[in-house]
């Protein structure tokens, strides 16, 4: 398992899901922040899905403090 790994990584390639892109979720953050949509509303508008954006907040919130 481990040589495939190395060999597709060698090869560029790199696992995971992708990344969320982050003008959609600074987009969603300046609604959630406007106070005019509900979160599912927000989620629907920017493509954005709610654990996404609950975390968001949640980081920036302890950023804050």
């Amino acid at each position: 398992m481990k040589e495939g790994v190395a060999a597709a990584r060698a090869r560029g390639r790199v696992g995971g899901r992708p990344r969320t892109d982050q003008k959609k979720l600074d987009s969603a953050l300046k609604l959630y922040d406007a106070q005019t949509h509900s979160i599912s509303e927000i989620c629907s508008l920017t493509s954005v899905s709610s654990s996404v954006l609950y975390r968001a907040i949640r980081a920036r919130k302890k950023d804050q403090q």
